[in-house]
């Protein structure tokens, strides 16, 4: 059987956004090897097409916490790119699949993949596009995430988790938020309903939340590994919508269509059906195209603008015409939105 060695030692998003590839590449007739930090050693248990291979490095034990994300402990676990280097030279491999960059050490083994990360970044395109192009993999596999499903584990998490908000909250409904202090403002998430935070608990991988992500009343997450796991899983997609529109427990005041009252997402059981259902406007959306096109008449205003502001003579009048030449600039910029645009080019 032929042989293939995978370049992505972790972290937990960016093993979930690599499995897919090697998915791909093992119904190919590929034996897959996997080296990773010991960390996830375990997380290959439910991926049947992967032989995961210690390299005898791991995070220390406080890498878990939100603070943490662009930690890595000591630096010397970057060194783990050496051995796979090593691995590399030695193993006689027919197929080294690296989607690996930007991540420390990893231009020992590939210069070119931090070039077309720069080219990316320079292009405006998207890091996980850049995944899947190093891999020579159809983006399209992304959606093929599979792992081997242990009810048992999903029903103790599951209790775990009502239990602590049963406790917590003299209720089992939670809110599920997965936030590092860095990236995500926290105070954004004050008014859910019972938050409990997704963090790692020793035994469990984030396949085993699936169950308590499904029954989760809300689920608010950054950038993040969970993110990536909601993304592939189908059931995630299709999860029943409560109908109300995005941000909804973020309004001052909102009213459902049963007649639900909420201040700021905390509902209000004595107001229920006693005012009208709010109206939601919907936001208009522009595309690609209509933005450019903003921004180019954007451009052409403020240097008519400018050429303007020469030939006046009174403050007020100098003024205005600067308030307008700033607006017309964040348009420039990129800011745009119904508000702007509807003020500047009705």
């Amino acid at each position: 059987m032929k042989r293939a060695l995978v370049v992505q030692p972790g972290k937990m998003g960016d093993i979930i956004l690599t499995t897919p590839i090697a998915e791909y590449y093992s119904n190919q007739g590929y034996s897959i090897d996997w080296p990773v930090w010991d960390n996830f050693i375990s997380f290959f248990d439910a991926i049947d097409c992967v032989n995961p291979l210690s390299c005898n490095m791991k995070f220390p034990p406080d890498y878990h916490t939100p603070t943490q994300r662009y930690a890595f402990g000591r630096g010397d676990v970057l060194f783990i790119f050496d051995k796979i280097k090593y691995l590399i030279s030695d193993g006689n491999y027919d197929l080294i699949i690296n989607p690996c960059f930007s991540f420390g050490r990893s231009a020992v083994i590939s210069m070119e993949n931090e070039r077309m990360a720069e080219k990316f970044k320079v292009e405006g395109k998207n890091w996980i596009d850049l995944k899947y192009h190093l891999a020579n993999v159809p983006l399209g596999e992304r959606w093929n995430f599979k792992w081997k499903r242990n009810p048992q584990k999903e029903d103790e998490l599951l209790k775990m988790i009502k239990d602590f908000s049963k406790k917590k909250y003299g209720s089992d409904e939670y809110s599920l938020i997965h936030n590092y202090e860095k990236t995500f403002r926290i105070k954004s998430i004050d008014n859910l309903k019972n938050p409990i935070y997704f963090s790692y608990i020793e035994g469990y991988e984030i396949y085993d939340w699936y169950k308590v992500i499904q029954e989760a009343r809300n689920l608010v997450a950054c950038d993040s590994c969970l993110v990536h796991f909601i993304e592939v899983v189908p059931e995630f997609k299709n999860k029943k919508s409560s109908g109300r529109p995005s941000g909804w427990h973020f309004m001052k005041e909102f009213i459902d269509k049963d007649g639900n009252v909420f201040y700021r997402g905390v509902e209000q059981p004595k107001l229920k059906g006693k005012l009208a259902p709010t109206k939601i406007k919907k936001k208009i959306r522009y595309t690609k195209t209509q933005k450019q096109k903003y921004k180019n008449d954007a451009a052409i205003k403020v240097a008519a603008l400018k050429k303007e502001l020469k030939g006046l003579r009174w403050k007020k009048d100098k003024k205005l015409v600067n308030q307008q030449i700033k607006n017309y600039t964040k348009v420039m910029n990129g800011k745009i939105t119904e508000t702007i645009i509807s003020k500047l080019f009705s």
